[in-house]
């Protein structure tokens, strides 16, 4: 299995990386045992990935970050009142004092893993910009890996299993390697099923995305190519009119719209990719109007210029009946 790992990493574009940082506030103790445990963590992660995926992801060592603010002020700001700075749970200031930790931004072509003290069981996932993912977990994760339970954080419930953090860790990069939660597909999905883990299963389409994703070794997009925007919509219904957004599209550029299906005159047919090249039947300046195809799934969108391609960005594709909303 590492043989194999190894093998894999090494055709992988070295401009595409899992970064782990420990973020600590500044008036907590950081604990060896706590990286200890994410080290291991993202080797088994690695694994797990590989597993499932056929290849992973490349993890850079582990970064140790001493935030400048306390505790209370990255969870509600520098003017808290005694209620809010008393009450742990109450964080609306979290996720971005993180960001303001790590320097303001997070970096492009990186999938940024925050550990972050403090943080109790909140938890996000997210990519955009310039493929700049990130995934934040926090004390329930830490404390149930290096088995330290630092008075200072937010302890995990007495009955919860130790596995559930890593297995809500697993879905966070998920969402922050571009999987969506699924629509209109019943079973287990990697970005759903984290009660699960290590037993996680990942969707055929959570597969075909992470196959075709840069972080696992695809690569990132051909220069020269528009790049597709991450605030493209991540849905779309058959026959609507969909919006690419991307800079510089020209009216000879294809669409490419690929999910995970089987022909709909063999119900017993094997399931595989299924990619259908649209063209744009309108455009502006920074976005291109195509029409959903009918039949597409979860899965992803890419545009060809000849025989260069752009990016990946994942969108879920439903059909009228599925994308009705839940009475």
């Amino acid at each position: 299995m590492i043989h194999s790992i190894l093998v894999a990493l090494t055709a992988q574009s070295s401009a595409y990386v899992v970064q782990p940082y420990y973020v600590v506030p500044s008036d907590f103790k950081t604990h060896p045992q706590h990286k200890a445990a994410i080290s291991r963590t993202m080797d088994e992660l690695q694994g797990w990935f590989h597993s499932r995926v056929g290849t992973s992801f490349n993890v850079r060592p582990l970064i140790e970050v001493k935030s400048p603010k306390t505790y209370v002020a990255m969870r509600v700001g520098d003017n808290a009142s005694p209620e809010d700075a008393a009450n742990k749970t109450f964080m609306p200031n979290w996720f971005g004092s993180l960001r303001e930790a790590l320097g303001g931004q997070f970096r492009s072509k990186q999938v940024s893993v925050i550990f972050a003290a403090g943080g109790g069981g909140y938890s996000t996932g997210v990519i955009s910009g310039d493929d700049s993912g990130v995934a934040v977990i926090g004390d329930w994760y830490l404390e149930a890996e290096s088995g330290i339970k630092d008075p200072m954080a937010i302890a995990a419930p007495a009955n919860q299993k130790r596995t559930l953090p890593t297995g809500v860790l697993a879905s966070r990069m998920g969402q922050a390697f571009g999987l969506l939660q699924p629509e209109g597909l019943s079973g287990m999905s990697l970005v759903g099923g984290f009660q699960a883990y290590p037993n996680t299963k990942l969707m055929h389409h959570e597969a075909l995305i992470l196959r075709n994703s840069p972080f696992f070794g695809y690569e990132g997009g051909d220069p020269g190519v528009p790049r597709i925007s991450w605030d493209s919509a991540d849905r779309g219904v058959w026959g609507d009119t969909y919006y690419v957004l991307a800079s510089g599209l020209s009216n000879n550029d294809m669409v490419e719209v690929s999910w995970m299906g089987k022909p709909t005159s063999n119900e017993n047919a094997t399931i595989k990719q299924v990619s259908v090249f649209v063209s744009f039947d309108g455009m502006d300046e920074n976005r291109g109007r195509i029409k959903v195809p009918t039949g597409a799934g979860n899965g992803f969108i890419r545009l060809w210029r000849g025989a260069q391609k752009s990016n990946m960005v994942t969108v879920n594709f439903l059909s009228p009946e599925q994308a009705k909303p839940k009475s």
